[in-house]
């Protein structure tokens, strides 16, 4: 009637609605509320990522349609289990159900390049996630979520198409699976970011597990969808899935409210602040503009550098390693898998396999809930990821029993695999998206979600994978894998399982206690509660807030954190313990609790030949030209004698391997656990820390022993106890070291640290000793004994380990330590330190990484040790498969002289600390020990085998050169690390320090023995050559620090001469040495290794690794056969000196323009920072200048093209027919010269092009285009003639070498002297 009109359907145009939401507020004729936004929201993110996975869970339908593997791999399984599997199978019946698959899939390779097709869409996926994280908090998501649909949709419908148009090219099917998890990667990111803009943190837990349903859901339909259609021909297994998501995708675009904001919802009814009601109508772009936000979308960088961000995302990586390969294989296990003594169709397969996603459904909604109730994400995801272990192993044991039993099993398993699973893609994820360190900017959801998915989809491109190339040998192993991932998931979190369980600790006490607390201690309580839980950046503070009307002890010797032990020695003595003496004590305790560790370390090399009496033949086996030397006679019986039957399983025909992996599991739990060690170790009580560490080495090493009685032949029983042993061994070494570092000044830590480093060769010479004596009562007491040796001197570091001076009061100024105070209350002892007891706090574990030096020297710790622990468990091994002078040696006779190896180690230790304290040059002395012990193994592995002299001689050489750099660097080395310059005094890094160097070493240790126990099956000269590498290498990676010492002894020398300064630190040799000596050692160099390579052809030498080794060195410093490799390196030797004799550097070195350089200069090899006015660019910072990434990545694939001619060439003229005729190797190799004829032209023409048209990448670009139809022509016509041959030859070499030609000259030129450097 003339009323005013209602403002609402204005207010509804400000806003950039979806028009589906649109067309139901105009036929309800009333905005819609916030709650009908978030139910809308979850329904249609909900629908759209159960699609997703709906298209993804097909393939794993369609493996047994394309593969249908044999059967008999399903056979395998643990050792014990074997006889449940004995059943009859009704051959006709699997040839029925399995079908004759579909090629390329149906060979013997079937299985393996499945598994390439998974890799391919996973690592595409995990790729893609990271860029559209990146893109999610820029681009509109509701459009950017429908492309990717519509994206994936299409491409799993050409996968299928595959099925009509009868295609067999495995890189089509290739290609589209890649495509497709490209768009694939649009989901998660965008999905979670819309529904973490849509719910509050409070009920995002329980609310995002049953949303994440979506994933079993699409997993089920998937399943049933595809094993349905798949009698019709398994095209249709995914053309349909393909065609269904595109639909939903049309669903997103017409109705998914990206946020709040976006549709001007009133956010207040879910703990979101009220939107403004005013406002113009809202445009929708694609693309964001960041004037439309008042915040900015935060960097891929910086979103890592969120707290806790970093631990979830390497936990999802194992949890999805495990999750993906049940969804891509669990069809195909199941209809590969008697269950009662039947095979299941692959429709049943499909359709049973559903099971496991009903249980992950129930496990998100459950990991949910309980992380909600509990506020604990981290205890609730790892408590999961350890329950899927056992859930496993029972699965793979006991699911083939009955139906019945694999569907309990099923579902249980997936309970435990996809709970932890959902909760960090889902709630954590957007936790942590809207992180209290963002400080309230949202625009950081999708990018965390990519980068936590993005990395879990990592492992979830590896599971599979390895499970394609595992299982056709024994899908036992697949499981085991399976079990080592999720413990591996479970222990990434441990430190925020730490920090979470503090909190509710203190909360519990808080609660409980009326005692007020100081400010201090309130500001630090809240601020653990809005920052350790889910940050895990501190450690929970265990300490008791104590009385305050407490009075203080009046025992002046109880007014320090005393060991027991020392407090009855000064009860005894009546006065107080002198440092000298309570030096002495932390040396005499940490040296036998380290011998110890390597005592019970050591006994499993002297176990290994009663448990496996391998083949002496692959003893004999030794370089080729010395064959003859060890043509002796053998007594059968003795030998028969010497190594008894063995012991099962390590007795067979693979025992070697078995040891091998013993090995490998002990060391590699040993090496991840030194890094978590060494990070406890400078924030736990030591001596505590120390004694559990011991106790628990000696329980595990006794329950190894005890397999001896209880009669167990079961491998992974004692894998496991070997993995429990090395995580508590990996307690050892961080502590001794910061101990003694704590009591032992710099000035006097190489030579006490390389005598009191003995305790390591004791340790194995006490090992090797007490378990060869006692091996011929049986190998059980060869490891209970030692176990309850070192359980026995845990007990003695309990009692009278003195952590540190300030914590028994001791005067450290007799040794360059600072005195402690003399006036304070009686400390307690808690497990965990609290930092507010101490001035300084624990550096971190990249902080302590960053500290210079510690990298070089942890990589050479790798290689170092990879050496000498192959040698600690293979050496008695070896001794007893050698005939040293035509005999063998008994198992304790060879135990016993393996002993002499280690002192050697003795020796070398003390005299590689001694070196490095009168030269001041730890660096020089480690390097020179590794170039050592090339030639010592060398030796020891040709001429050993003589006599008994000669191999005593040469294995007290080799132990001195191999152990003396191993001893030098985790002992005094680490020492002078954890206490550098750069940490401005705080000493709470050495554990630390430590722990990074010996966990990287220890990482080395595991490879070392483990490749060892195969490679050793087929020769030992193989692993001696393995063992020269190694040493080379570990030599190597010292280099720029040796440089750095020698150039400071330089600069010290002439210092004392002259009183000009210069700087001692050199960063990049090519700037900063003079160019012409660097030239002419660099050819010489190279003419020396490349005419040794030429020398094997009249050596007659037949080894591989010879060859490889001195190309390896040529490559270094920089290519026929005889006189074709040493002519032309006589030649550049020859031209070297040329070079050396005539060569100028630059105007200035010659004083070509005397306003710059009238004086002439001297013309050391090592150049001073001072005799430049420039310094020279930094490697990093080179990577900055405009153009230099670019053009570095283009040469990359440039000289992929002109190498594969330069190598290759020849070698395919002379085995392709040119006009019906092939060519002689001369022939050949002259014609395939032309092509660096059109290289020159193409060089030339390149440069004066890009000079006249001042462009030189549209120049090299165009070349690169120009060369795909001249490799083409080339490939399809140069058979034709020669004259077709050499005038294509020459055009391809025109455009393939014309770009790589003008990248390496004119455009390196340009940007050397890039403006950006100011005339540097």
């Amino acid at each position: 009637m003339g009323t005013i009109p209602d403002p609402a359907p204005v207010l509804d145009r400000r806003y950039s609605k979806p028009p589906g939401i649109q067309l139901l507020e105009f036929m309800k004729k009333s905005s819609i509320s916030f709650k009908t936004h978030q139910a809308i929201v979850l329904i249609v993110t909900f629908l759209a990522y159960a699609s997703y996975h709906a298209t993804r869970k097909t393939t794993s339908i369609v493996k047994t349609a394309l593969d249908p593997q044999s059967l008999e791999v399903s056979l395998k399984t643990f050792p014990w289990q074997r006889a449940h599997l004995q059943r009859q199978t009704e051959s006709k019946r699997v040839s029925w159900v399995l079908g004759s698959g579909w090629a390329p899939f149906n060979g013997s390779d079937g299985t393996a390049l499945l598994g390439e097709l998974d890799l391919a869409f996973l690592f595409v996926y995990a790729m893609g996630m990271y860029f559209s994280g990146h893109l999610g908090d820029r681009l509109n998501l509701r459009i950017f979520l429908t492309i990717g649909m519509v994206g994936t949709g299409l491409f799993t419908s050409l996968f299928g198409v595959g099925y009509w148009a009868n295609v067999h090219v495995f890189y089509y099917y290739l290609i589209v699976q890649m495509l497709a998890g490209l768009f694939q990667s649009t989901g998660w990111p965008s999905v979670v970011a819309v529904v973490g803009n849509w719910f509050g943190k409070r009920k995002r837990g329980l609310i995002m597990g049953i949303w994440n349903a979506h994933t079993s859901v699409g997993n089920i339909t998937g399943s049933l969808v595809a094993s349905v259609l798949l009698k019709y021909g398994w095209g249709w297994s995914l053309v349909v899935p393909g065609v269904m998501i595109a639909f939903i995708g049309m669903i997103v675009f017409l109705f998914l409210s990206v946020s709040p904001d976006s549709v001007g919802a009133n956010a207040d009814e879910d703990e979101l602040h009220s939107l403004k009601k005013t406002g113009e109508e809202v445009t929708e772009p694609l693309l964001r503009s960041r004037l439309d936000d008042n915040e900015s979308a935060v960097g891929f960088i910086e979103a890592w550098k969120i707290p806790a961000v970093a631990p979830f995302a390497l936990c999802l990586f194992f949890a999805k390693l495990v999750a993906y390969t049940f969804l891509y294989w669990l069809p195909f296990y199941i209809s590969h898998t008697a269950i009662d003594g039947k095979y299941l169709s692959n429709e049943a397969a499909g359709n049973l396999s559903t099971l496991f996603d009903v249980g992950g459904v129930v496990g998100g909604i459950l990991a949910g809930h309980i992380s909600d109730h509990l506020d604990a994400r981290a205890i609730t995801a790892a408590s999961f990821m350890y329950c899927a272990i056992p859930a496993l192993f029972l699965y793979r044991s006991y699911g083939h029993i009955s139906m019945t039993v694999n569907i309990v099993l099923m579902l249980i398993t997936g309970m435990f695999v996809n709970g932890p699973y959902a909760l960090i893609t889902t709630a954590v994820s957007a936790d942590l998206g809207t992180h209290s360190s963002l400080k309230g900017n949202s625009r950081a959801l999708a990018t965390v979600t990519a980068i936590i998915d993005g990395t879990g989809s990592i492992g979830a491109a590896i599971g599979p994978l390895l499970t394609g190339y595992i299982s056709a040998t024994s899908w036992s192993a697949v499981f085991t894998m399976l079990m080592a991932a999720a413990l591996v998931a479970g222990l990434l979190l441990t430190r925020l399982v730490v920090a979470e369980v503090g909190e509710k600790i203190h909360e519990s006490r808080s609660r409980g206690s009326p005692i007020s607390r100081s400010p201090t201690v309130e500001v630090e309580r809240e601020r653990s509660k809005s920052n350790v839980r889910l940050a895990g950046d501190e450690l929970w503070e265990c300490k008791s807030l104590s009385d305050p009307l407490s009075k203080p002890a009046p025992a002046p010797d109880r007014k320090y954190s005393k060991p027991p032990g020392i407090r009855l020695l000064e009860c005894m003595k009546k006065s107080s313990v002198s440092f000298k003496t309570h030096q002495a004590i932390v040396l005499i305790v940490t040296f036998l609790a380290y011998a110890s560790y390597h005592a019970t370390r050591k006994t499993t090399s002297i176990v290994k030949s009663a448990l496996d009496p391998q083949s002496l033949d692959v003893g004999l086996k030794t370089f080729p030209w010395q064959g003859s030397q060890l043509q002796r006679p053998v007594e059968s019986k003795r030998v028969s004698w010497v190594l008894g039957s063995g012991w099962a399983p390590f007795c067979g025909s693979d025992g070697t391997a078995l040891l091998g992996e013993l090995d490998v599991a002990f060391l590699f739990v040993y090496a991840m656990g030194m890094y978590f060690s060494g990070h406890l170790g400078d924030r736990l009580n030591l001596r505590i820390f120390l004694t559990v560490g011991m106790v628990g080495t000696g329980l595990f090493t006794l329950l190894f022993g005890v397999g001896y009685w209880a009669d167990v032949h079961v491998f992974y029983y004692y894998l496991i106890v070997q993995m429990l042993a090395g995580l508590f061994q990996s307690t050892g070494w961080p502590s001794v070291v910061a101990v003694v570092g704590n009591w032992f000044g710099k000035s006097k830590r190489g030579l006490i640290m390389g005598i009191w480093n003995a305790h390591t060769s004791v340790g194995n010479i006490t090992g090797s000793l007490v378990a060869s004596v006692l091996l011929k009562y049986g190998w059980g007491w060869s490891m209970v004994v030692p176990g309850v040796m070192i359980a026995l001197i845990g007990m003695v570091v309990f009692l009278f380990l003195p952590v540190s001076p300030e914590f028994v009061g001791a005067n450290a100024d007799e040794d360059e330590l600072h005195s402690p105070k003399k006036v304070r209350e009686e400390v307690t002892e808690p497990l965990l330190r609290s930092r507010s007891d101490d001035n300084e706090s624990a550096v971190g574990f990249i902080e302590a990484w960053k500290i210079p030096g510690v990298a070089p020297f942890a990589l050479c710790l790798f290689f170092a040790k990879l050496v000498a622990y192959t040698f600690l468990y293979w050496l008695p091994f070896y001794i007893s498969h050698t005939a040293i002078d035509g005999k063998y040696l008994s198992d304790e006779a060879a135990g016993n002289l393996s002993t002499l190896f280690d002192v050697g180690g003795v020796v070398g230790g003390i005299l590689a600390g001694h070196i490095s304290d009168r030269l001041d040059a730890r660096a020089i002395t480690a390097a020179s020990f590794m170039y050592c012990a090339i030639p010592a193994l060398f030796l020891y592995r040709s001429y050993g085998h003589i006599s008994m002299t000669v191999n005593i001689v040469f294995m007290l050489i080799t132990g001195m050169f191999v152990n003396g750099p191993y001893a030098l660097i985790t002992t005094a080395v680490s020492a002078d690390l954890g206490t550098h310059s750069s940490l401005k005094g705080n000493s709470r890094a050495l554990a630390t320090v430590t722990a990074i160097i010996d966990g990287t070493g220890s990482i080395g240790a595991a490879i070392g023995p483990l490749l060892t126990g195969y490679i050793s099956a087929t020769s030992w000269s193989a692993v001696f050559t393995m063992l020269m590498a190694a040493a080379l290498v570990a030599g190597l990676l010292l280099t720029r620090l040796v440089v750095a010492e020698v150039g400071e002894k330089i600069h010290e020398s002439r210092s004392r001469g002259s009183p000009t300064s210069r700087s001692p630190a050199l960063k990049h040799l090519g700037d900063r040495l003079d160019l012409r000596i660097f030239l002419t050692v660099g050819m010489v160099g190279t003419g020396l290794f490349t005419s040794l390579f030429g020398v094997g052809y009249w050596a007659r030498i037949g080894v591989f690794h010879y060859y490889l080794l001195v190309q390896m060195l040529a490559a270094l410093l920089k290519y026929g056969w005889g006189w074709s490799m040493v002519v032309p390196d006589l030649m550049i030797a020859f031209t070297g000196v040329v070079v050396f004799l005539f060569l100028s550097v630059n105007p200035d070195s010659v004083g070509a323009s005397g306003d710059e350089d009238e004086e002439e200069l001297k013309e050391p090899l090592l150049r001073s920072k001072s005799d430049d006015h420039v310094e020279a660019v930094g490697f990093i910072e080179v990577w900055k200048i405009p153009g230099v990434a670019p053009f570095a990545f283009c040469l990359f694939f440039a000289k992929l093209v002109a190498y594969t001619f330069l190598y290759w060439l020849p070698f395919y003229i002379s085995h392709a027919a040119i006009n019906i005729k092939y060519l002689s190797n001369e022939a050949a190799g002259n014609l395939s010269t032309l092509f660096d004829v059109g290289g020159v032209a193409g060089g030339i023409l390149a440069g004066h092009i890009s000079d006249r048209l001042h462009a030189r990448a549209i120049t090299a670009a165009s070349f690169m285009y120009c060369a795909i139809p001249a490799l083409l022509c080339d490939r399809n016509y140069g058979h034709m003639s020669v004259t077709v041959n050499i005038v294509l030859m020459l055009v391809t070499g025109v455009f393939v070498n014309g770009p790589y030609a003008l990248i390496t000259t004119a455009v390196l030129a340009d940007l050397g002297t890039h403006k950006p450097l100011k005339d540097n």
